[in-house]
This record gives C-alpha cells, sequence and structure tokens, in this order.
C-alpha cells in the first residue's frame, strides 16, 4: 500500500514559465555615431527622518531628555544645578588633590598675586550632560577653578569668560549667577594675553591650537601636550604640530594632582619670567675674548697741522723748564754734600759752609751764562 495518497507529477506536466522582469532602458549615442541601449539607473531611495517615535526610543536607551545637534541633554532646574553644584564642591574641598592644589600654587602665587588679570575657560562642559560621568567632571572642574582663583586673592576680582558650544541657556544662566561671563565661539579667545590663565581640560587639539597662536598666557593648565604628540598618526612635522611644541616653550612643567578622570592627563604650564642675560659682544683675538672697542675708546684722530703745531708748543715749553730743573738740581746737591759730610769741631764746621758757599756760587754764576744755540749768540 502507498503511504501517501498524493498524486504523482506526470511527466507530461507543462514546464513552468521563467519569471521576466522588465527594466526601463535608453538609447545613447557615443561619439562615434553608435547607438548603445542601456538601463535607466534607479531612482535613490529617499531616506525618511527619524520619527518622533525613534528619537524616543534614542533618547530612553540613554537616558537623556533631549538632544541639541549632536549632544544629549537631561532637564534640569537651576534650583537642581544648585544642589549638583553644593556637593562637588564640598567632595573637592575634602579631597587630597584639593590640599596639593592648594600648597602647590601657594609656592607658586607668593609674590606673584599680580600676575593673573583675567581667567580663559574652553570647554568646560554642560551641566546638563545625559552622561552622569561627564556631567560630574564639568562641576568638579567649575569649583576646583573656584579654589584656584582664591590662591590670587586680591582685593579686586579677576574677571572669568568661559565658552563652550555645548553650553545650554540654563547653563549660561547658571554660571552668569556665579558672576561668570559666558561668551560664543571663538570671543573668549580674543581675551587671551600675556596676564591669562588658560584653564582647558581635555579639549581638542584644535582648541588647544588656537590658544598657542595668541599671546604666551601666564598659566596655562590644560591637558599634557605630549599627549597628542604621541597619538599622532603621521611623525611628520606638521604646522599644528610645531604650534603646540612652540606653545609650551619657556614654559615650567607642573603635574596637576589627579582625581578620577577629573584631570587626568593634565599639566599646569607656568611661565618662566627670567631675564636673559644680554649677550655681550666680543671680538675674538687668539684664545681670549675681549669687549669689542666702542666709540668712546676709540682716539681721536686730529689734522697733520694741528700735530705740529703741538709738537712746536712742546718743545718750547721744554726749554723754558730746563734752566729751572738745572738750578733745582744743583741745589739738592749742594744739600746732600752738607748733610753726608761728618762735622765734629766749630773749625770744620766753618770750613764746610764756607764750602758750600764757594759751590753754590760756581753753579749760580754757571747758570746765569747765556745758553748757546748752534754757535749763534742771541
Amino acid at each position: 500500500m502507498p503511504h501517501t495518497n498524493r498524486k504523482k507529477k506526470g511527466t507530461s506536466a507543462a514546464p513552468k514559465k521563467p519569471l521576466i522582469t522588465h527594466t526601463k532602458r535608453k538609447e545613447v549615442l557615443d561619439e562615434e555615431g553608435w547607438v548603445h541601449v542601456i538601463d535607466k539607473p534607479s531612482k535613490p531611495r529617499s531616506i525618511a527622518p527619524p520619527s518622533e517615535k525613534d528619537e524616543a526610543k534614542e533618547l530612553w536607551a540613554i537616558a537623556a531628555d533631549f538632544k541639541l545637534g549632536n549632544a544629549y541633554y537631561v532637564n534640569r532646574t537651576e534650583e537642581e544645578l544648585e544642589i549638583e553644584y553644593t556637593r562637588a564642591r564640598k567632595a573637592w574641598g575634602q579631597s587630597e588633590a584639593c590640599r596639593r592644589v592648594r600648597i602647590l600654587l601657594e609656592e607658586k602665587t607668593e609674590g606673584e598675586k599680580e600676575k593673573i588679570k583675567n581667567v580663559v575657560v574652553l570647554g568646560l562642559g554642560s551641566l546638563q550632560n545625559a552622561r552622569g560621568e561627564g556631567r560630574k567632571a564639568s562641576f568638579t572642574q567649575l569649583v576646583a577653578l573656584e579654589s584656584i582663583l582664591e590662591n590670587f586673592g586680591r582685593e579686586t576680582k579677576i574677571p572669568v569668560y568661559l565658552q563652550d558650544p555645548a553650553f545650554t541657556s540654563l547653563d549660561t544662566e547658571y554660571l552668569q549667577k556665579l558672576e561668570y561671563t559666558v561668551l560664543p565661539d571663538p570671543e573668549a579667545f580674543e581675551h587671551i594675553d600675556g596676564n591669562t590663565l588658560v584653564y582647558a581640560i581635555h579639549c581638542y587639539a584644535n582648541i588647544y591650537e588656537k590658544v598657542g597662536k595668541r599671546e604666551n598666557a601666564a598659566v596655562m593648565i590644560c591637558t599634557d601636550m605630549e599627549m597628542f604628540e604621541s597619538s599622532r598618526i603621521e611623525k611628520e612635522e606638521s604646522e599644528a604640530n610645531k604650534t603646540l611644541q612652540v606653545m609650551v616653550d619657556g614654559y615650567e612643567k607642573i603635574p596637576f594632582p589627579q582625581i578620577r578622570s577629573d584631570f587626568s592627563d593634565t599639566i599646569i604650564y607656568w611661565r618662566r619670567d627670567e631675564e636673559i642675560p644680554a649677550i655681550e659682544e666680543t671680538a675674538v683675538i687668539g684664545e681670549k675674548s675681549e669687549p669689542l672697542p666702542t666709540e668712546e675708546d676709540v682716539p681721536e684722530t686730529k689734522p697733520v697741522e694741528e700735530l705740529v703745531s703741538t709738537e712746536e708748543a712742546k718743545t718750547e715749553e721744554q726749554k723754558i723748564e730746563e734752566p729751572k730743573n738745572k738750578e733745582s738740581t744743583a741745589a739738592a746737591k749742594v744739600t746732600i754734600l752738607v748733610e753726608e759730610e761728618s762735622i765734629e769741631t766749630p773749625e770744620a764746621q766753618l770750613l764746610a759752609e764756607v764750602k758750600a758757599a764757594e759751590v753754590k756760587d760756581a753753579v749760580e754764576e754757571k747758570m746765569s751764562e747765556p745758553e748757546s744755540t748752534g754757535g749763534v749768540k742771541i
């Protein structure tokens, strides 16, 4: 008996027709006059924008309340921001990192309270960030900045400028309540000068390149520039590499105390203000170096006529001085002769005085004779 009641297909059954797909074609004429028949390209399918339902699913997956651009945020009120700010300030004040930062800056700011005139904060991040760790890092960096400014304690408050495209309207209102100034990109860069503290934690390389093109800031608290050098795929010297290298030349490099990931790989770059001694110009003579002569050291050159007249005047002066010198010399000789001769008796003393008088008369007579000038009497 058969195991099934299905009827077998007969061999005489008609073959199945192939499925034909009709496509649109068009004729194309080439440069040589040949006609080619080709399929028309199909129109690209338009991608429908995500529906509100899809956006809601996306926000729910990352615990966000709304999206601006490519960033996700959570809803907060000003009172809720104040609570998180107070909590972060208390945690930072009790941390070992805070204590070490205070000690470090007390040593550096001693006698340099006027070094900082303003502060520029870049890339702080939104206080409404949907990522809990990112939001916590922003609050920690904000309260750490306040403790840093306390070390520059002065009677006048230091102006602080903040810039970050991620700020929301609530961020701006709350930061302004703390007496900070929020600026749109790129206005904050214009406030960087030689008396600025740049506070830019974990920013992108292009942000630091813009900082490097401004005047050298007094202090920079930012990511270690060597981190960008080691992460470059291309080892060739690029304009960006040179900018980052030059930016930290002349700065003392001080590691920032680490706390979780809030300040990882962060460095305090403190500008050195020592005066570079001037290099004295020298002229090499043999193996020794002597200062080059200045205009004051070079003797003044006089005309030949003036030199001749000067020599003649010196000759006349010498002629006048010679008789005086001879007379003085003769008198000195007589005095020495009298002093050297030993006198023991009155007769010997009288004889010595007579002898001295004769010598003196002879000298005066000799000096009174006219001098001869080439055999011609004057």
